[in-house]
């Protein structure tokens, strides 16, 4: 039986780094209007508790149970949590946010681009000033909760550990590589689209670009005009 037929209430969380943004933007709202869903990123009081829960996990706070209406598709890679040190803790409060009942989208990306990927973002773009990746990535030794500076929890990296928190707690969770989601296929067996609304979708994926990290070239410059 497909989900709409079910009424069943959908969370994407992401991961990092996944072409979230372009979901977001160009995906999910069309693929929504299809099918009689709501997306939470067009809806303002959708969007503004999921920003509250997201900014709840971000700084530790107890999470409140969510009444979200049936028919709901909500997106947010910060529902995931990008350092592995959190995973568990965001999905223990994910469930007690959303209940066992929905259906969880994970999409997850080839390790050595993904964390090539977050570097970038979180020690380039976002840092003020260059990070070393060696105080970035951190193992189990030199990891901790209090450390000031952007941080990874290496030895806690591991996707298939992150895929049974979430099959654990929840009833349907959906993983996707990144590499195949040009697709889409996953989001035509959901809201159970049409072929001609699928491929009308598949166009709109392939003609967007989303966030561009920076290239080698740029990022061997700021490191070379740091060190000056």
């Amino acid at each position: 039986m497909s989900l709409t037929r079910n009424k069943q209430k959908i969370i994407h969380i992401g991961y990092a780094k996944t072409a979230t943004t372009i979901l977001q933007k160009h995906i999910f709202p069309k693929a929504c209007s299809y099918s009689n869903y709501t997306f939470s990123g067009s809806d303002s009081k959708l969007d503004q508790l999921t920003y509250s829960h997201c900014q709840r996990l971000r700084y530790g706070f107890n999470v409140k149970k969510l009444d979200i209406p049936e028919r709901t598709l909500l997106s947010s890679e910060s529902l995931c949590g990008w350092d592995p040190h959190y995973w568990e803790e965001y999905a223990e409060k994910n469930l007690s946010a959303f209940g066992c009942s929905v259906h969880i989208i994970l999409v997850i990306r080839e390790p050595k681009s993904l964390l090539s990927s977050l570097y970038v973002q979180t020690c380039i773009h976002e840092f003020n000033g260059v990070q070393d990746p060696k105080y970035f990535f951190l193992d189990k030794v030199h990891y901790a909760d209090r450390l000031p500076a952007a941080k990874f929890s290496l030895d806690e990296f591991n996707y298939a550990r992150l895929i049974d928190m979430y099959k654990k707690r929840f009833d349907s969770v959906t993983v996707i590589k990144y590499e195949y989601l040009k697709n889409l296929s996953f989001i035509q067996r959901i809201l159970s689209l049409s072929d001609s609304e699928i491929n009308a979708l598949r166009i709109d994926m392939l003609e967007k670009i989303g966030n561009k990290s920076f290239s080698v070239l740029s990022v061997k410059i700021v490191f070379f005009v740091s060190k000056i």
